[in-house]
């Protein structure tokens, strides 16, 4: 509390964490909106994630798309490959944000390029479907498939294996797709 009160951002952040999940205090939404705005305001890229949440689920302040991208945009700006996946997310059904696949996809390649795996999947499914604007290309859906699975992605690994059988995007392997 004394680091947070001092101005420190990574005291904010936690004491923001703690009044959240109500951990050692009693839970209250809005003081951790107070110490996650102070802190984001600052620069703390994981305050201004967790704010992202905090306006797009409604959670100690009124829901707000549009301060929701805003905050998960400053935070994927910095390299949370969290709020890139959600400000991809965002573009992709156009909530606080023009709806856009193709930016969508940009932010969900920067998202999976850092390691988070749900980009992996959302990429695969894209490309897989070709919807929105976005070619379909079943071979770049397989890559980013084998890159979840490998992870350990419980449905990448699902979809991987439907393409190995089916032959689609891979050359059909039964033995791969088992």
């Amino acid at each position: 509390l004394y680091l947070a009160e001092t101005g420190d951002p990574s005291a904010q952040t936690i004491l923001g964490v703690l009044f959240e999940n109500g951990a050692g205090v009693k839970e209250d939404k809005l003081e951790a909106v107070k110490w996650y705005r102070l802190a984001a305001e600052q620069g703390s890229m994981a305050a201004q994630t967790n704010l992202g949440f905090m306006f797009d689920t409604g959670s100690g302040v009124p829901e707000d798309n549009e301060k929701a991208a805003s905050w998960f945009r400053a935070a994927a700006e910095q390299g949370s490959e969290l709020a890139q996946f959600n400000l991809g997310s965002f573009y992709l059904r156009g909530e606080g944000v023009e709806q856009d696949a193709a930016r969508a996809a940009e932010w969900f390649e920067k998202s999976a390029d850092g390691g988070f795996i749900g980009a992996y999947v959302k990429l695969a499914e894209l490309y897989g479907k070709g919807e929105q604007g976005i070619e379909k290309d079943s071979v770049v859906a397989a890559k980013y498939l084998v890159q979840a699975a490998e992870k350990g992605d419980g449905r990448a690994q699902y979809l991987l294996g439907n393409m190995f059988a089916d032959g689609e995007g891979v050359a059909k392997d039964y033995v791969k797709a088992y």
